[in-house]
């Protein structure tokens, strides 16, 4: 069995995978049918419900989600570097600083917020334009702004730096 814990906006959700097919997540067992429809693509069946999303990998630990126009940052780490990164964090008083980056390339049509300015996990932070879609992108965690690096009407390619939040 393999253990994990993925964090999306301060909530975390314990997974266990069992190895044949069946997930279980804070003590629900599902089995999903997920199919990857096209290169980063997938279409997910649970419970006779059908879900369809993009998804990336940030980097060894992050995710990016996009599902029905919005942004999602998903952090996955096993239950032992988890619980390593928690006594890291508490030991070295580092604040929760998170950088929002342009999860493909468009147009930054509009920043919702300016620096200084208080901003609440799930709470629109920009829109960016791409594949002619709008798409809102959402800030995965509670915090202030603390530095803006792109301008509206600026083109993004992607992974550029948008926004700062500490």
């Amino acid at each position: 069995m393999n253990n994990y814990v993925a964090t999306i906006n301060k909530i975390q959700k314990n997974i266990i995978f069992n190895g044949s097919g069946k997930y279980e997540i804070d003590g629900e067992i599902f089995s999903p049918i997920i199919t990857e429809t096209a290169q980063n693509c997938i279409s997910l069946d649970l419970n006779n419900k059908k879900y369809n999303f993009s998804i990336e990998r940030i980097d060894n630990e992050q995710y990016g989600f996009l599902i029905d126009g919005q942004y999602f940052i998903v952090t996955v780490r096993s239950k032992l570097k988890e619980s390593a990164y928690q006594v890291s964090s508490k030991r070295s008083g580092s604040e929760n600083n998170n950088l929002i980056k342009s999860p493909m390339p468009g147009l930054l049509l509009k920043i919702n917020k300016s620096v200084g300015e208080e901003i609440q996990a799930g709470e629109p932070l920009v829109i960016l334009e791409a594949m002619k879609m709008e798409n809102e992108i959402q800030s995965p965690i509670t915090g202030k702004i603390i530095k803006i690096y792109a301008e509206e009407g600026t083109n993004l390619e992607k992974n550029s730096k948008i926004i700062l939040i500490g």
